[in-house]
């Protein structure tokens, strides 16, 4: 499964971008990108939506 810094390099786009094109807060997904916090499943799920599933909400979360 694809992580969320795969995503976003393969897509050619910032962090900041990727927030702003779906309405998430910059800060929080540069946390997740950088292994620094678990997104909430709120999150895990938005972030698996704007991806098209590419990075999974439940890779997000460690249970897979």
């Amino acid at each position: 499964m694809k992580s969320l810094t795969d995503f976003i390099k393969q897509h050619n786009i910032t962090i900041t971008e990727f927030a702003r094109q779906n309405g998430l807060a910059q800060p929080t997904i540069w946390r997740i990108a950088k292994g620094k916090v678990t997104p909430s499943p709120r999150i895990a799920k938005a972030i698996e939506k704007a991806t098209r599933g590419e990075v999974s909400a439940v890779h997000l979360v460690g249970l897979d």
